[in-house]
């Protein structure tokens, strides 16, 4: 007891010690001997408790004679002390272990800290480097690699935001470093804000080297251009005729409009200018290249203006000489026509030099704007001072005093032509008039005789209804003779008494004509019904011709509007021959009452006459029927051919949608174009409804023999055709857009990996790692770096794999897929060079050190695993076994990757050796400890697997055994029903459920025997439990067979019921 209380004081006085670590390591250390220590605690509960019991037994042991061996009071006191003794010593150790693990925490915190500021302070070297390019090539480089580092301080703050949560978290919990850690907190929050800052500055100064270089570039390809345009404007070609001047101008205006075009060329670069940077926008070589290039647009703008003025005026000089050319020469012809025309007493002659004057009058009015235009261009030259001037006025006046002669000639000839015309006109109106009336004259005297009957009334009629519209234009025409008399006595006092004779006898045959009309009228009257009846029926044939003509008419409406408004008006001739039925009734009942029972031949003419008119009035009803169904498929055509062009451009519009071949040069955009052709394809099934009552309607036509039917069905099936064609084109295009978007993803994949590769390149080809305190634990990271790349190479092999079936499905992507690979493959293969050399180099560099401190890590691993896993307990049910398994297949995953370790021990011991000789024993040793503990550790865990296992196979055997029970139990009430049927169809009913039962209980019967099987193996293993799953094994079999007999007794329960119910 008094051994145990000096241990006791020893472990409290290491317990009671203030020193909890310096760094990382020195914590781990410290916690690895407190485990240590608690081991020791726990081995000194057991002596504890030992000598407790020995203690007891002299308290309850008494001598006959009452001897004791000691005072069970002090017996008593001394147990006391050693319990509160112990009870002290575990309160300790585990204050020591609380404060070890805020230590530990402590110290792991400013170790990741550290790691980050180390990362910092290296960005923040890359992003002070004063290279900005020299040139737009070199600067873009450089900005890509400033947003490759954007984004790795992006992900960089991700992970130093949780370690300051970790931090705030361990301050919240009012750890004892909390001042230190907050003063950590801040600073690194800092630092990276000022790297951010740093970052920023750096794209700020890269973007403005970006935008100088632009402008200097845009200046050259805006010098370039203005020499070209120089060598335009400033030519001395002005041309050598009307045509080559003109060739010149149209050059010279598309020269002049790209000139006025290119000045936003020019406000777009000072612009561009205004838009540099401070440094860059006042600097002396942007401001004099602005200049400059002013200058020089100015020049150019002003000689353009000198060169469209020296053209102009070349033009207007050679069209002002063509054109007076032209015009002399029409003058000298028209000199040599008028003098030649001379005047004649023939009226024929007359008319043929009156229409040939006419002709000439046409020709001079159409040359007068000519001649306007030459004088206005020679005013407009002159007035320019043209360096042709005294040229340009010789010929305007020599073609003014030509032109004003031929103008006075031309008024002298006119005005003679026009006398002699008038009067030989007059004379023979005259002749004509006095002929015309005396021929009407003779028609009203043949009348005479013509009696008072149906023949004379009908004759007579026919002649004055002809002769009322014949005296009314013979009247006109006397009133304007009388006028041109007065006009002709004026012009011609020669010809004054010709004309008086014939005026006295135009108006004496005149008089004779109207007073022998007035008789005939009057005996006209005296006839009465007679005469109206003739009258009303001269009218109504003339309304029934006029009417079939319009009805005959075989005229088909070209549009919609025309057809409607021809169906108005056949409605309307409708309505017009519905008031003339009543007209018509009548003429016909009168005209059957005045040739009944006549044999004259006047009146038998009357009566075919009215027997033409009534079979006039009936085609004139099937004419108008047989119009109404002609207009009404018109119509129906029409309003056909009205949807079928508004489903034409409906076709149309998707037509030339489908025309559009856009192939995405991104998967965002491959995205986009699939989600157009989505909506493309909702609307086109939208319209379709549109295009079939199209279509449905031309059928619908056909089948009712429209006239137009052989034109509506073909365009019906042309549209029908272009329909399923644009369906067609649609799929194929959605299916070219899947296989683009399949690509584009391929093509962002090998992208994506391409910059990881390159990210982790330039990490592979760095001298340090991350800023690592110590050489094992560059030699680890470097380890995780080699996993983190050989993880990733799996990615590689999969892009190869999916290129091929791209390949293989598109052989035509083969270019653009392959190099994509190879690119890939290269980059990845000297990904991998480099992180082998990198790791040849950390490993010979620091051979030695890393050999050792690799020893210590792995020995200090199989510490760990023997105090956490080999004495841990195996698990009391099913589901703790099972992960109390997942745990030891995690540490056999270890246990492979330390025995690869174990392994490289041995040549870097061997290499090690023939470079310090005089290490050999220590080495030996070292690597001679690590491999006898691997050892010894894999034999406890291959019997903790085997115990596992065992535990797991008796807990399953179990929870199986419960399984089985509970499904027998729930089948039994089904197998021992006493419902039986009460009719037959109930019975049958019942017996398929029971067939079903016995089926799924024989199917059901192979588990059973495989549960029994496994708990007669854990038997005849010799498991500790063995009585147990006998047990077991015999009461789910007695259940069983209990279950299979209660179905059997059932079935022939319902064979019997059957019976009895047929």
């Amino acid at each position: 007891m008094i051994y145990i209380l000096d241990t006791m004081e020893k472990l409290k006085s290491r317990l009671l010690t203030e020193d909890s670590g310096k760094h990382l390591m020195g914590v781990v250390d410290l916690l690895q001997k407190h485990s240590l220590i608690e081991a020791d605690i726990n081995v000194l509960a057991e002596n504890v408790k030992a000598v407790i019991q020995h203690l007891q037994t002299f308290l309850d042991t008494k001598s006959k004679s009452g001897y004791q061996v000691c005072d069970p009071q002090y017996i008593q006191e001394r147990i006391k002390q050693l319990e509160a003794a112990y009870i002290e010593l575990v309160q300790l150790a585990s204050d020591r272990h609380n404060h070890l693990i805020e230590s530990r925490k402590l110290w792991q915190f400013f170790w990741d800290m550290a790691e980050e500021e180390a990362w910092i302070k290296e960005k923040e070297r890359i992003l002070s480097s004063g290279d900005i390019g020299h040139d737009l090539t070199a600067i873009h480089l450089l900005i890509s690699k400033n947003k490759a580092a954007e984004g790795e301080i992006n992900n960089q703050e991700k992970q130093i935001q949780a370690l300051v949560q970790i931090g705030e978290d361990l301050i919240a919990a009012n750890h004892f470093s909390s001042d230190s850690i907050r003063e950590r907190i801040d600073e690194i929050q800092t630092m990276l804000a000022n790297l951010r800052k740093l970052q920023q500055q750096r794209m700020k100064r890269l973007t403005d080297a970006v935008d100088y270089h632009q402008f200097f570039t845009d200046a050259d390809d805006v010098d370039t251009w203005m020499l070209d345009t120089l060598r335009l404007v400033s030519s001395e070609d002005i041309g050598r005729d009307e045509a080559n001047v003109q060739s010149l101008l149209k050059k010279h205006k598309d020269t002049t409009d790209d000139l006025k075009n290119f000045a936003s060329t020019i406000d777009a670069l000072h612009q561009q200018a205004g838009a540099l940077g401070d440094e860059h926008r006042t600097a002396p070589e942007v401001l004099d290249r602005l200049s400059s290039i002013d200058r020089r647009y100015k020049e150019l703008v002003e000689l353009a203006k000198l060169r469209k003025q020296r053209l102009l005026d070349a033009l207007s000089l050679y069209k002002l000489f063509n054109e007076a050319d032209g015009i002399k020469q029409w003058i000298v012809e028209k000199e040599k026509m008028l003098d030649c025309m001379i005047m004649s007493n023939d009226i024929e002659d007359i008319e043929v030099m009156k229409h040939r004057f006419e002709g000439f009058e046409q020709e001079m009015n159409a040359n007068s704007s000519r001649v306007a235009v030459i004088n206005q261009l020679a005013r407009q030259l002159l007035h320019v001072d043209h360096p042709n001037s005294e040229e340009i006025l010789v010929q305007q006046n020599n073609l003014n005093e030509r032109w004003a002669a031929l103008k006075a000639t031309a008024d002298r000839k006119r005005e003679q032509i026009q006398s002699a015309h008038g009067i030989q006109t007059f004379h023979i109106e005259c002749k004509e008039t006095i002929t015309w009336i005396e021929e009407k004259k003779k028609l009203l005297e043949s009348t005479e005789d013509l009696g008072d009957d149906l023949v004379g009334i009908m004759t007579l009629q026919r002649r004055l209804s002809g002769m009322e519209r014949d005296l009314a234009a013979i009247h006109a025409k006397l009133e304007n003779l009388e006028k041109e008399a007065e006009k002709n006595k004026l012009e011609h006092p020669e010809e004054a008494e010709k004309i008086e004779k014939n005026l006295e006898k135009i108006k004496v045959s005149w008089e004779k004509l109207t007073n022998l009309l007035k008789e005939r009228d009057a005996k006209l009257e005296e006839a009465g019904d007679l005469h109206r009846f003739l009258r009303d029926l001269d009218h109504f044939q003339s309304w029934l011709t006029k009417t079939q003509t319009d009805v005959a008419s075989e005229d088909i409406p070209s549009s919609l509007a025309e057809a409607e408004n021809l169906i108005t008006q056949h409605q309307q001739i409708r309505e017009e021959i519905d008031n003339y039925t009543e007209d018509y009734n009548n003429l016909m009942e009168y005209g059957e009452k005045i040739t009944r029972d006549q044999t004259d031949a006047q009146y038998m003419f009357l009566r075919e006459r009215l027997r033409a008119l009534q079979d006039g009035w009936t085609e004139l009803l099937q004419m108008w029927e047989n119009r109404q169904m002609v207009l009404s498929n018109s119509l129906d055509f029409q309003v056909f051919m009205r949807d079928a062009k508004q489903a034409e451009v409906l076709l149309n519009q998707q037509e030339n949608y489908l025309m559009k071949d856009e192939t995405p040069s991104s998967l965002e955009q491959a995205e986009c174009l699939i989600k157009e052709h989505e909506t493309f394809l909702t609307t086109m099934e939208a319209n379709d409804e549109k295009v079939n009552a199209v279509i449905q309607f031309a059928q619908r036509l056909c089948e009712d023999n429209n006239f137009a039917a052989d034109k509506i069905h073909k365009k019906a099936e042309n549209m029908a055709e272009r329909r399923n064609a644009n369906h067609e084109r649609a799929a194929q295009r959605m299916d070219k857009l899947r296989d683009q978007m399949q690509l584009q993803h391929f093509l962002q994949d090998c992208k994506q990996l391409s910059e990881w590769t390159q990210e982790k390149y330039i990490t592979a080809q760095d001298d340090t790692y991350r800023s690592a305190k110590t050489i094992h634990s560059k030699w680890t990271r470097h380890q995780a770096f080699e996993a983190e790349v050989a993880a990733n190479k799996e990615r590689l092999r999969k892009l190869q794999q999916s290129g091929e079936e791209l390949v293989r499905e598109k052989r035509n992507w083969a270019p653009i897929i392959y190099p994509q690979l190879a690119e890939l493959e290269q980059q990845f293969e000297a990904l991998e060079n480099a992180t082998k050399e990198k790791g040849e180099r950390l490993f010979d560099a620091n051979r030695q050190v890393l050999y050792m401190q690799t020893c210590d890590d792995i020995d200090n691993w199989i510490t760990e695993l023997e105090n956490q896993v080999l004495t841990a307990e195996t698990g009391q049910d099913l589901t703790s076994v099972n992960l109390i398994l997942q745990k030891q297949q995690a540490v056999e995953t270890q246990m492979a990757l330390k025995a690869k370790q174990v392994t490289e021990l041995k040549d870097q011991a061997e290499y090690l050796e023939n470079l310090a000789p005089e290490k050999t024993d220590e080495i030996e040793y070292k690597k001679a400890h690590v491999e006898d503990r691997f050892k010894r550790l894999l034999t406890p865990l291959n019997q903790r697997k085997t115990q596992l296992m065992k535990k797991k196979e008796a807990f399953q055997f179990c929870r199986d055994v419960e399984d089985e029970k509970l499904w027998i139990q729930e089948k039994m009430p089904l197998a021992t029903s006493s419902e039986y049927g009460n009719s037959l169809f109930g019975v049958q009913m019942l017996k398929k459920k029971n067939q079903s039962l016995q089926s799924e209980i024989d199917n059901h019967e192979h588990r059973i025997v495989c549960v029994c099987e496994n708990g007669n193996k854990l038997i005849q293993e010799g498991h500790e439990d063995a009585a147990k799953f006998k047990r077991l094994i015999s009461e789910l079999q007695c259940l069983w067979m209990e279950l299979k007999s209660a179905i059997q007794f059932r079935r022939i329960k319902l064979e019997e019921s059957e019976k009895a119910q047929q």
